[in-house]
């Protein structure tokens, strides 16, 4: 087993503090040198920082007490958010706030970068400041960092760790790639639809002669356009005060339990007394095949009631549709999904800047209609992508679970890593 010790930061790392340019002189600006500020590191989504949204001229890094920093280095915020950290893909340059860290040839600089990482809340104890809590140099230089004492087997644990972080990586980005096919086949679904053999109609240029114009936009011949109205057999919201909540109780559910995932989220709830659930619940019933839409706020989020959900009230910033047996609770779910709402929303509001959609703008939503039949084999070809999202949405949680179980027992110790003799010999 290896050995393990703790030794401050300012022992394995220099630690470099960054710098802004005078914003009114030109030419210090528009260079080429990244310079990198809290909100590149935090809009990141992979370890290594590729780009910045700004970049800085060679004068304007000599004008100011930025410092260049080779590639690796480690770019941690130091003020206000303390303890975000990424990894430098290229030479870069941060601004103030920044306490950056260059590994010392006897520290992994992964190692370090995960380490570092973990230890975040460390980090946030030592912030201090009035306005926004920052942490000095002194200070981050103090914090005891655990390592082994063999670099071969700091290098084995980085090396387990970026292998999880890239198979999440990799399947958040197949994730992105599926809705990006889905919102793009979703546009081809609510203006050509599906033929009985499960292909769109002809591009309108290819076949005049199969679509027609209408109030929403040209559609299928064969397809009517209807208002939600004439549609539906319920359109209410929640109830207009907020309720007492209570510990125990019925879930209350808010924009918030729509917006949190891609179902009805029912892990972070409120709950009310059975006597005032039962008071909403005279008002708006979810039940199975109900469509829930948030109106108010956050506009158009739209989840299906599932069967198996437990009894719930609602707010009044969420309405709830329940549609006839001449639409499919998906085809209405999908008229909110694919944003098609959004043009009539600008029209039935007259310009006002609202941030609410009344029930009587539900009710006046004109929504594409094709027949039971279609609308059900246009939602079984999406269905097919949200199953695909959701297997691996799935994987990527298990991958979350697995790589927060090798943080900590990776660096900890807790768990010893060996290493063999070719690994103790590489360099």
């Amino acid at each position: 087993m290896s050995e393990w010790t703790a030794s401050p930061l300012e022992k394995l790392a220099e630690i470099t503090s960054g710098g802004t340019p005078s914003r009114a002189i030109d030419e210090f600006w528009n260079g080429s040198i990244p310079w990198v500020t809290p909100t590149d590191v935090t809009s990141c989504r992979t370890n290594y920082l590729h780009d910045t949204k700004e970049k800085i001229t060679p004068s304007g890094l000599a004008s100011s007490s930025a410092t260049l920093l080779p590639i690796g280095s480690l770019l941690f915020t130091s003020r206000a958010t303390i303890g975000e950290i990424k990894i430098a893909a290229n030479t870069v340059a941060t601004n103030q706030g920044f306490k950056s860290l260059s590994p010392k040839p006897d520290i992994e600089g992964l190692f370090l970068f995960y380490q570092v990482g973990r230890m975040k809340n460390d980090f946030i104890r030592y912030g201090a400041g009035s306005t926004f809590l920052e942490i000095n140099r002194r200070d981050m230089g103090r914090v005891q960092i655990p390592h082994p004492l063999v670099p071969a087997v700091q290098r084995k644990i980085a090396c387990i760790l970026e292998t999880i972080d890239r198979a999440i990586e990799k399947t958040e980005a197949l994730i992105e790639k599926y809705h990006q096919i889905k919102a793009g086949m979703m546009h081809d679904l609510f203006t050509r639809g599906l033929t009985p053999n499960g292909k769109p109609r002809p591009p309108r240029d290819e076949a005049p002669e199969l679509y027609q114009e209408t109030p929403i936009g040209w559609i299928p011949r064969d397809w009517s356009v209807k208002f939600l109205a004439d549609l539906t057999v319920k359109i209410v919201d929640g109830v207009h005060h907020t309720p007492t909540y209570v510990e125990h109780g019925f879930p209350f559910v808010t924009v918030k339990n729509l917006t949190a995932s891609s179902g009805i989220d029912f892990t972070n709830l409120n709950y009310v007394d059975e006597r005032t659930h039962r008071y909403c619940y005279t008002r708006a019933d979810p039940k199975a095949g109900d469509v829930l839409v948030t109106k108010d706020g956050t506009l158009g989020t739209s989840r299906i009631v599932e069967e198996g959900m437990p009894e719930f009230s609602i707010f009044v910033s969420v309405a709830l549709l329940r549609a006839s047996s001449e639409l499919t609770a998906e085809w209405l779910n999908l008229f909110f999904e694919s944003g098609t709402y959004l043009t009539q929303l600008g029209y039935l509001s007259s310009g006002s800047g609202l941030k609410h959609i009344h029930l009587e703008h539900f009710r006046k939503f004109q929504i594409a209609h094709p027949s039971p039949t279609e609308q059900e084999r246009i939602n079984s070809k999406v269905r097919l992508f949200e199953d695909l999202i959701s297997s691996e949405r799935s994987a990527l949680e298990k991958f979350k679970l697995q790589r927060s179980g090798l943080m900590h027992d990776l660096l900890t110790g807790k768990v010893p890593v060996k290493i063999d003799d070719q690994e103790a010999a590489d360099v």
